[in-house]
């Protein structure tokens, strides 16, 4: 059996991720495609992840979502990514990372974050 995380974002934070309007989150919520409840009226979304990645790496991959740090390239379901210097850039895939933890077949934050990213992961990020 396969431990998880849950962690609980906004509607404009998954939107963020998903690269979609919030309307879009909040229909898809409404259909039951993402895992969601309301809270005060507004929509919190569950995301589950993988405990294979530390708190500190959902915190970063998070960050690189919501700064816009990970785009999509030309090729699909294929990002580039910010290393941590704010320099370097990384080819990523949900599987794949070409920083240095990726390089030696750890997760990293970055692959996480294109799980974020990836409009296909709605159900987790794992």
């Amino acid at each position: 059996m396969s431990a998880s995380t849950e962690i609980q974002v906004t509607t404009r934070e998954a939107a963020t991720a998903l690269g979609v309007s919030v309307r879009t989150i909040q229909r898809h919520a409404k259909q039951g495609k993402l895992n969601a409840a309301k809270a005060n009226g507004r929509w919190v979304i569950t995301l589950t992840i993988a405990d294979e990645y530390k708190p500190a790496q959902v915190a970063k991959a998070l960050e690189l979502v919501e700064q816009a740090a990970i785009i999509p390239t030309s090729s699909n379901g294929a990002f580039a990514a910010i290393g941590s210097d704010g320099e370097t850039w990384y080819p990523v895939t949900v599987h794949t990372c070409g920083c240095k933890a990726g390089l030696s077949g750890r997760n990293c934050y970055h692959r996480l974050a294109a799980h974020l990213k990836t409009r296909a992961t709605y159900g987790s990020a794992a």
